[in-house]
This record gives C-alpha cells, structure tokens and sequence, in this order.
C-alpha cells in the first residue's frame, strides 16, 4: 500500500512561490545559456572572416577612387538645391569619406527624400565607408546632400566644383553641372 502525503491547505501558497523560483531559475539559465551560444557563435563568425583592408593613404584614394555624374538639381518648390553623384572604389581596400564640400553652399547636409532626416543621415557624408570594389549610387528618390547657403553664382548652367575628402588626407576634387529638376528627370 502506497501512502501520499496531503499538505495542508495552507502550506499551498508556498508550493506555488517553489514552482514560481524554479520557473525563473530555468528561465535565466535557458536564457544564459542563449546568449553564450550566440556570443560563441558570433566570435567564431568573425574569426573566420577575413581581415577587412583599409586603406593606408593618400595614393590608394587617388587611384581606387572615382566620382561621377555629379550633379547639383535646383528644385524651387522643394527646398534647397540637392547634390547626387555616383562613387565607385575600384579598389581592394576599404576608404572612408570624410568630408564633401563646394564653395556654391556654405554647407553639404545629408538627407533622404523619404525617411525621416536624423543627426546621423545629416552626418552621414562625414564618415561614410567605401567597402572594396564597390559602387554606391546617390540618385534623386534615395539619399543626397542639401545644399544650404547657396551661393548667387550656382546657375543653371553652369558647373560648380565639389571637394571629397577622405580619412588620411587625400582629396578628390570633381565638377558638378547644375541642372533643374524637370532636366534631371528627362535623363
């Protein structure tokens, strides 16, 4: 015969606070447990990856690094004139851009036509990477400079100079036709 012992109706809330603190030690050990696994996982990850190359200097800008269709688009009904432009790293390192500048603005700010203009995407052109062999396209509908401060002399027409610096010290220096909007959309 088998004998169970019956807790008195009491002593219950205590069972209950006993299986309360097992579920919680289980819960922080399943998620320990999760979190070292993906930290392991992660540090594996990385150290399989190749080592990514930056660029050490001056000459590696100047040879791996192109700038093209550059264009300031001057829209009255939108706002401050924007600066697109395409730009290529030919290179197998990775460059950082540090700073675009012209003196047609007093000013460059990063934006983008349909997301909400935060410090970084303001920011975004001071510290912009150029992964190896890539190309990266700022066309009207997604991410360009604002030109603010615009200079009298920026006319339809006419061609302004653009500054790109890079991390390291090199400077690429290009020319920007200043188009309206209605001729950059029948390109």
């Amino acid at each position: 015969m088998s004998f169970t012992t019956v807790r008195p109706y009491h002593s219950l809330p205590s069972v209950f606070k006993e299986l309360r603190m097992k579920r919680c030690r289980l819960t922080v050990a399943l998620l320990s447990g999760l979190f070292v696994t993906h930290v392991s996982t992660s540090i594996v990850q990385a150290a399989a990856s190749p080592p990514v190359a930056v660029s050490q200097g001056k000459d590696d800008e100047q040879k791996d690094i192109t700038v093209e269709a550059v264009q300031l688009v001057l829209d009255p009904d939108k706002g401050p004139p924007a600066l697109y432009f395409t730009i290529r790293n030919h290179g197998s390192a990775v460059h950082l851009l540090s700073d675009v500048s012209t003196p047609g603005c007093a000013s460059l700010v990063g934006q983008h036509v349909d997301q909400e203009n935060t410090p970084e995407t303001r920011d975004l052109f001071k510290h912009l990477a150029l992964p190896a062999a890539t190309t990266l396209v700022f066309a009207p509908g997604g991410y360009s400079l604002a030109c603010f401060g615009q200079s009298p002399d920026i006319q339809v027409g006419r061609s302004i100079p653009v500054t790109f610096r890079f991390y390291g010290g090199a400077t690429k220096v290009v020319q920007a036709d200043v188009i309206t909007a209605q001729d950059n959309k029948a390109h």
